[in-house]
């Protein structure tokens, strides 16, 4: 079978899921921080694929890395509409590696070690948790005061997340975009 193609599943359509945008408080001063929890999980296809036995096929096809880049961004509503962007877009990007094992511990003998976006390699102890490490996403954020301005907002977080074309995947990315919240900055 050729780089690129399913074996395990057809790959169905991929998507952000179970996206939320929560403030640590109501009312802000316009010279203070707040503090934003955004969460949010890639499902569908991409995520129903990567399991360990198609981490075997991608290994034997020497298919071992995968890169996932992020952007977030957060908009208020102007006019009827979130258009304006505030504060400055946010990139991380996490990354997996298949490898080779002899740890006697497991009974596979490829897995994946799953790097976040601040660098720090963890080896999962499951396929479930493996897929959490690498498409499940909770950060907070802050925003001041002064990129709102005075008085009552409505706050989204943008958020698009794309992908080479990969064994279990091909490429792509998604979009969504979270329910508001109102900030008062006074």
């Amino acid at each position: 079978m050729s780089h690129g193609q399913l074996t395990a599943k057809k790959a169905g359509p991929t998507r952000i899921g179970s996206i939320s945008l929560k403030a640590d408080r109501d009312t802000i001063l316009v010279d203070e921080p707040i503090k934003l929890l955004l969460r949010f999980q890639i499902d569908g296809g991409f995520r129903d694929n990567f399991t360990q036995q198609v981490w075997e096929e991608a290994y034997k096809a020497h298919d071992v890395r995968l890169r996932l880049t992020l952007t977030i961004g957060f908009a208020k509503k102007v006019g009827g509409v979130f258009s304006r962007k505030v504060g400055k877009p946010i990139k991380m990007v996490r990354k997996a590696k298949l490898f080779w094992t002899r740890n006697p511990e497991r009974h596979n003998r490829t897995w994946v070690m799953v790097i976040d976006e601040n660098e720090a390699p963890m080896i999962p102890k499951s396929g479930a948790e493996a897929q959490s490490l690498l498409l499940d996403f909770n950060r907070s954020f802050d925003l001041l005061g002064t990129d709102l301005g005075k008085g009552t907002h409505s706050i989204v977080a943008k958020v698009k997340a794309k992908w080479g074309r990969h064994y279990y995947a091909p490429k792509g990315s998604v979009e969504a975009t979270s329910p508001p919240i109102k900030i008062v900055c006074t």
